[in-house]
């Protein structure tokens, strides 16, 4: 009989854990998603927004139409860490360990050169995604380590996503930077750890990193 009592005790409590952790987690990360939207809006003044919702509290899909001269279009994606489900955040962090947010801009001409740059410690270079061709190296900007993966002309992307790096003052938020051709234009995007307090200096940055390019 106690035995029994024990077990709906541990049923009861087990339940009361995952309600409270699921209204404390979907409103940690609505109000994430809500407030990185704000910004990226505040900061990209588009013309035009549309947004699709992934998973409801998990984050979103934005693609914004833009005014400014380099580029007409960009896109953004938030995943969010399943902070609702506390039985299955643990995993989680163990798995993808971080908040992503990822911007993209889609530059009206083709560069001549293709990069996949990472953080050491960040996940790897997929070369069935991106192929053999690509050059291996290494770089080491205020003091993070970078494994970067380029073909084609990249001498003046290079001295670009260096001087980008360096301007960052919280730049080990950015997980990864990526350039690839898409037919007759080049997307640009990088992946960051998003802090309300700094994500918006990485979206100016990286909006003036991609301006040099063109």
């Amino acid at each position: 009989m106690l035995h029994r009592e024990l077990y709906f005790i541990g049923i009861v409590l087990l339940a009361g854990v995952a309600s409270l952790g699921f209204f404390w987690g979907r409103k940690k990360n609505l109000s994430l998603a809500r407030r990185i939207s704000k910004i990226t809006e505040e900061f990209l003044k588009p013309v035009d927004q549309t947004y699709i919702w992934i998973g409801g509290e998990i984050g979103y899909k934005a693609s914004y139409i833009l005014k400014d001269s380099f580029t007409k279009k960009c896109r953004t994606m938030l995943n969010l860490l399943p902070r609702q489900s506390p039985f299955w955040i643990p995993v989680s962090l163990l798995l993808t360990r971080y908040d992503r947010f990822f911007m993209s801009y889609i530059l009206e001409k083709q560069l001549p050169c293709e990069m996949y740059l990472r953080k050491k410690g960040t996940w790897g270079y997929d070369k069935k995604k991106y192929g053999n061709p690509f050059k291996k190296n290494k770089i080491i900007v205020n003091d993070i380590t970078y494994i970067i993966h380029r073909k084609g002309n990249c001498s003046k992307v290079d001295k670009e996503v260096v001087k980008f790096l360096k301007l960052l003052k919280h730049s080990r938020s950015v997980k990864s930077c990526r350039i690839y051709n898409d037919g007759k234009k080049t997307i640009t995007e990088l992946m960051v750890t998003p802090k309300i307090d700094t994500l918006e200096s990485y979206l100016k940055s990286f909006s003036e990193f991609c301006k040099s390019l063109n």
